[in-house]
């Protein structure tokens, strides 16, 4: 796996150990909090419709599921949230990351299509499309979305650390 830095690590969710930075953990981090714990909050506060109470349990269920590793498990929930819920991104989202994890990269890049078509100032959707078609072998459209989040200068300086790191490793 491609390593960013080398010299960089972030803690691993389960156990709370240092890994090195790569493609995978790096997702896996920003999917179940550990880099990405601005979004979790705020991502939860607009799980907070009375009208759709088994919404943050689905979602809640899928997220453990993409952390302990059962993907096609994962993408099923969110899928069936999808169902219950097409204008709800976050679902998008959580999903395209379980496809991400599980290599499938045309999909996950769909999904945050999807996500972004329903929420386009979601700058962390950005990112994760980029790695996709980085992924992919896609460079072009890859630099596009790193380029878009270091353009966007978000709150989280982190994701503009993460666009700059993959621009650099790129050669851009």
């Amino acid at each position: 796996m491609e390593q960013i830095q080398k010299h960089k690590t972030i803690p691993d969710g389960k156990n709370h150990r240092q890994q090195p930075v790569n493609r995978r953990n790096v997702f896996a981090a920003l999917a179940i909090g550990a880099t990405g714990v601005a979004l979790a909050p705020f991502m939860l506060q607009r799980l907070q419709d009375p009208d759709r109470d088994t919404t943050p349990e689905v979602l809640r269920k899928g997220q453990q599921l993409n952390r302990e590793r059962r993907y096609s498990e994962a993408v099923a929930e969110f899928t069936r949230l999808i169902e219950f819920r097409q204008d709800f991104g976050e679902a998008y989202l959580f999903r395209g990351i379980a496809l991400f994890n599980a290599g499938q990269f045309a999909e996950a890049i769909g999904d945050f299509s999807k996500t972004l078509e329903l929420d386009p100032q979601n700058i962390p959707v950005r990112l994760y499309r980029g790695e996709s078609y980085l992924a992919m072998g896609q460079k072009e459209e890859a630099a596009e979305d790193f380029t878009s989040v270091v353009q966007a200068n978000p709150p989280d300086k982190r994701l503009v650390a993460a666009a700059n790191a993959k621009m650099q490793a790129m050669g851009r």
